[in-house]
């Protein structure tokens, strides 16, 4: 079977370019939209292509938020699943279990 590369697959070195100039460019926009467009008359063909300088605030709120929700739920989740482990090893179902395998491991049994 012959593999034919598609459009789609790319270098990691071209992902990376990508994404820094993806980046760049949000950087640039929200830069010149934050620190040059309040100082610019409202008259101006520029501001047409912001929208008000107020959503930047409630922006920066969102993905605040966010960041601090998807950190919480991954400590949560990180932290229920220890407790889980060590529940099930120190309470007697998961001793026995661990004892079942052990004695498996020594048999040489992978069943």
């Amino acid at each position: 079977m012959t593999h034919f590369p598609t459009t789609l697959q790319s270098s990691p070195r071209t992902i990376g370019q990508r994404w820094f100039v993806v980046t760049l460019a949000a950087y640039v926009y929200i830069a010149v939209w934050v620190l040059v467009l309040p100082f610019v008359p409202e008259d101006v063909l520029l501001h047409r292509a912001f929208p008000p300088v107020e959503y930047i605030f409630m922006a920066w709120s969102c993905v605040g938020i966010a960041l601090i929700a998807i950190t919480g739920t991954f400590i949560g989740v990180v932290r229920f699943a220890k407790i889980v482990l060590l529940y099930i090893l120190v309470s007697p179902v998961g001793s026995e279990l661990a004892q079942i395998l052990a004695t498996r491991r020594e048999d040489g049994s992978s069943d």
